[in-house]
């Protein structure tokens, strides 16, 4: 349980959380994030529940997870520092709002590049820390629309799928190394992107923000969007070396929000 893990996306709300948790349980937690002022924050708060419970050791760094180079950097000083690694989480992103039509070349690119192109490299870059680490684990961040595509959210739909299919792909690739690959798709969750994306959807449908997530709220268990938190205790499951035998699942936690089987 002490090689680290890797989460890029570390310091947003999916990712802060999820951090938090892996320390809370004890694990060594190496967070990516492109803002050095947010990963501070993070060290902030892990310094904060420190004083309440044993707390696993935080270590930052600050990279532009589409800058090739730079991630070529941080993953040779990863590898060089800690040696082997416990795994990875990719829960990097943005949200879009928009039909096709209402989306740029622009805008495809970037969100495929934090994604996907950003996940297969670190992976790739990772993987020398991975060989001989026993129950080493890969969990990717995709999202519902992945099970149910939604036309208000063209980039969102797509690149979902195609993470599914690339956790998918890789959890075979990967079996005979002993290293297993899961996706974890949640639902609407209590995020700042989240408040963003329902600003957007709110500008679109003509109706106000808070009524954009009172009505996705109203399709969920408890009328309630997901929490952080949620979605880090799924991620927890998902990393624990007990489950062995979990590779190549595509799990879903969306509070009952989707209808397809």
């Amino acid at each position: 349980m002490n090689s680290p893990i890797v989460i890029a996306g570390a310091t947003g709300g999916m990712g802060a959380a999820i951090a938090l948790e892996q320390l809370s349980l004890g694990r060594s937690v190496i967070a990516l994030g492109r803002s050095a002022e947010k990963l501070d924050r993070l060290q902030a708060l892990a310094d904060e529940n420190g004083r309440y419970t044993q707390m696993g050791e935080l270590h930052k760094c600050q990279v532009e997870i589409t800058d090739p180079e730079a991630c070529r950097d941080v993953a040779a000083d990863i590898i060089a520092r800690h040696g082997s690694l416990g795994g990875y989480v990719h829960a990097a992103g943005i949200g879009h709002c928009g039909p096709l039509m209402q989306t740029s070349d622009a805008n495809w690119t970037e969100a495929f590049e934090i994604k996907i192109n950003a996940a297969a490299r670190m992976i790739r870059l990772l993987m020398p820390g991975f060989d001989g680490t026993p129950a080493a684990s890969i969990v990717l961040i995709g999202g519902v629309f992945a099970k149910e595509p939604n036309g208000l959210f063209a980039i969102n739909s797509t690149l979902n799928a195609a993470i599914a299919g690339f956790g998918k792909s890789l959890s075979g690739a990967l079996r005979d190394k002993g290293i297993r690959v899961n996706v974890l798709h949640p639902g609407a969750t209590r995020t700042a992107q989240w408040s963003q994306l329902a600003t957007d959807a709110s500008r679109l449908l003509g109706i106000t923000a808070d009524e954009v997530t009172n009505a996705t709220a109203a399709q969920l268990i408890g009328n309630k969007l997901l929490e952080p938190g949620e979605v880090a205790s799924a991620v927890s499951f998902l990393l624990a070396p007990a489950n062995r035998s979990m590779t190549g699942t595509l799990m879903v936690l969306d509070g009952g929000e989707t209808k397809a089987i």
